[in-house]
């Protein structure tokens, strides 16, 4: 364990995010602990931040890091999803975003779904302090049903749209 009153963190990004306890202990009671709490505002969860390569911690510096702030970054894994009149078809969209976002489903004509028996339902799920996902089911009823859906993320860095659309199939 390497001594010093300085801590260096290179290529920092959110996987550094937390409180971090610098502790001095000279053997005489009581032990003096400070604790330094790392914020990291930046786009991709493994990805490093821009214009920031390198965070030093030294006992004045008791405020964390705020990279260049960025809107939340969303993921789908199918952006082209097919189906045939009569079922449902999911979609899904993965969240990175810090500070919290608010999160939600738009139609292709520009309206906020919600859930509504028997058309639409909308599953918010948790997976750790900065991810989520937001799952869309559509009950694929009339030609209206197919066409463009769009994730969408909003937090105090901005706001992310995220495309899937739903393309009818003719029967086998």
């Amino acid at each position: 364990m390497e001594v010093s009153s300085t801590l260096n963190i290179t290529r920092i990004n959110r996987l550094h995010m937390g409180v971090y306890t610098c502790e001095a202990n000279n053997g005489i009671p009581p032990v003096a602990r400070q604790n330094f709490s790392v914020e990291v505002h930046c786009k991709g969860f493994f990805l490093s931040c821009s214009g920031l390569d390198s965070l030093k911690f030294t006992p004045n510096n008791k405020h964390g890091v705020s990279a260049s702030p960025v809107a939340p970054l969303i993921e789908i894994h199918e952006h082209l999803v097919g189906g045939y009149r009569g079922m449902s078809r999911e979609v899904d969209c993965a969240i990175e975003a810090y500070p919290e976002a608010v999160n939600y489903w738009e139609r292709h004509d520009g309206k906020e779904i919600h859930t509504q028996e028997g058309k639409y339902t909308v599953r918010h799920r948790t997976h750790g302090k900065y991810t989520s996902s937001v799952s869309l089911n559509v009950s694929l009823d009339s030609p209206m049903d197919f066409g463009t859906y769009y994730c969408i993320s909003k937090n105090t860095q901005g706001l992310t749209k995220a495309s899937v659309t739903i393309f009818g199939k003719k029967p086998k």
